[in-house]
């Protein structure tokens, strides 16, 4: 993988200056006193392929073998593939931006992005805390519904999206969504840029 850059290429944040504070960031954990100490830190595994940023669902599995990460930096993580427990690649947690600070942007690329043998951060499953993801537009039907409403995880486009019986629900609940207001992670695999996209749709998961 390569990192797209441009140093002499200088520009303003997008939105710095938006007076209107609505909406979600995707990938980022609402502040807690005792939750914040839950976070928990792994290697992106070195089979992935492309970047990792803030919000994804991901897989862990236990480090030691010769030549890989101690298990002092924490499990390998990978991009999760199923919500089946017990089985290869299921969600153990999600990742986010929270004290990453090693992570790469550019201006061409602003979103952060760790790529395979760095380092990134998530919650797990169980820990309670609660994280910005994306969603898709069809769950704007959940305003109104009780917060325990059975979702799906879109592993292609790393969304929220409706439930889907063969895919398992995700055990989540689902305390707010923004429509329409809200800073997504949008990734072109083709150039490797990662971008923010300030109209997407969020919702606000315990995990």
């Amino acid at each position: 993988m390569s990192i797209t850059v441009s140093p002499f290429l200088q520009t303003n944040a997008a939105g710095s200056f938006s007076v209107d504070a609505r909406g979600l960031w995707q990938g980022t954990a609402y502040d807690h006193p005792t939750l914040r100490f839950r976070m928990a830190a792994g290697i992106v595994s070195s089979s992935v392929t492309q970047p990792l940023w803030g919000g994804m669902a991901i897989s862990e599995t236990i480090p030691g073998a010769s030549g890989a990460p101690q298990p002092s930096l924490g499990t390998i993580v990978s991009i999760a593939t199923s919500v089946t427990p017990n089985t290869a690649g299921s969600i153990t947690g999600f990742t986010v931006f929270d004290a990453n600070y090693a992570m790469v942007n550019t201006t061409q690329s602003p979103v952060p992005l760790s790529y395979a043998n760095m380092q990134i951060n998530f919650y797990r499953l169980g820990s309670g805390q609660r994280i910005a993801v994306q969603m898709s537009s069809a769950l704007s039907s959940l305003i109104g519904e009780t917060v325990v409403t059975e979702v799906s995880w879109d592993y292609t486009n790393q969304e929220l999206t409706t439930y889907s019986g063969g895919a398992g629900a995700l055990p989540v609940r689902i305390l707010d969504v923004q429509l329409g207001n809200s800073a997504v992670v949008s990734y072109n695999s083709s150039t490797g840029v990662a971008t923010w996209t300030r109209t997407g749709d969020c919702a606000l998961i315990q995990i």
